[in-house]
């Protein structure tokens, strides 16, 4: 038996979170023939390397409550926190600090009242009182917390990728965003969906850094709530190469962008991709996602988890304030 290591930390899983081996994971529909008829590597030579922007997110739970309500009874409630914003990709890389945009909020389930304002001196922060239906659990809440982050995200990208002088990266798929640029390109770390089937995913054991896959197209209708009436192209390239020691395919990500442009113009994009973010790749040792975690956005998510204050600090706040609602 030969055991080969998975590069990502173990306490954030791994890069491959789908069973390899599940035959329902293959969607025929998908056409592998859209770029070219013989699913070979392609080698990607003299592509342009222009500036890239990078969009991501953090979050954070900072206190799970039991919210008493005299109709409803007890109902779970979290007071939570998530920032977004880009860093851009040139010679060097460097933080955009207008698009940062921190948001609090208070998620239950109970009926509306006002957001709740956490006081300290002459500073105070808002959380929006935010009623999330139907959430009887501290997952729900969770999972609506991220989806927020997620939606600022998105309309981040929009706003962005107006700028066609540069290429947009997204984290995660495309299909919520509403109304891209023409040069966005999402970028899957954690790759729930290999759309293509075991022969065809063999070639991804021997795919170089500067190769990519053919494009291939994903219809719209694959996606629950896909916005992307088109579908989308997508395509697999090879961060880094991480050694004998590592499963061939943990250096693997899944690309995609909007197929209602024309296939020239997503295969330059799919080239110049390759060009840009394997040089951006970390390695294991230097983030615990490496290498699908982009150095510039290890640095991004450092100012952005600076931005959401002192978590000790502000649980004792939170703390404080609920003392003083008890009667």
């Amino acid at each position: 038996m030969t055991l080969r290591l998975l590069p990502w930390q173990s306490e954030y899983g791994t890069s491959l979170s789908y069973d390899m081996d599940d035959s329902e994971n293959v969607l025929v529909s998908v056409d592998v023939a859209v770029e070219q008829k013989k699913w070979d590597a392609i080698t990607v030579k003299n592509a342009t390397r222009i500036p890239a922007q990078i969009i991501d997110g953090v979050r954070r739970a900072e206190v799970h409550v039991m919210q008493e309500d005299p109709v409803e009874g007890a109902i779970f409630g979290l007071f939570g926190s998530f920032a977004v914003g880009a860093v851009l990709c040139e010679e060097k890389a460097h933080v955009l600090e207008d698009t940062i945009c921190v948001e609090r909020v208070y998620l239950h389930s109970g009926r509306s009242f006002p957001s709740i304002t956490i006081s300290e001196g002459k500073s105070s922060l808002q959380f929006k009182s935010q009623r999330i239906p139907d959430s009887s659990n501290i997952i729900t809440l969770l999972n609506s917390l991220q989806r927020r982050m997620l939606d600022a995200e998105i309309l981040l990208a929009s706003e962005l990728s107006r700028d066609e002088s540069k290429i947009t990266f997204v984290d995660g798929p495309l299909r919520s965003l509403r109304s891209p640029g023409q040069r966005v390109i999402g970028y899957i770390k954690r790759i729930h969906q290999w759309y293509i089937n075991d022969g065809q995913r063999n070639l991804l054991y021997g795919l170089a850094v500067n190769e990519r896959t053919p494009l291939f197209h994903i219809p719209s209708n694959t996606e629950i709530n896909n916005t992307q009436s088109g579908g989308r192209y997508s395509w697999f390239i090879r961060l880094r190469q991480l050694g004998s020691a590592y499963h061939p395919l943990g250096g693997i990500m899944r690309l995609e962008t909007d197929a209602s442009m024309p296939i020239e113009q997503a295969r330059v994009l799919a080239d110049e991709s390759v060009q840009i973010l394997p040089a951006l790749s970390s390695i294991p040792g230097q983030d615990p996602r490496a290498p699908h975690n982009f150095v510039p956005v290890g640095r991004l998510e450092k100012v952005l988890t600076h931005r959401l204050g002192d978590q000790l600090w502000l649980n004792r706040k939170i703390t404080s304030f609920v003392n003083r609602q008890i009667v």
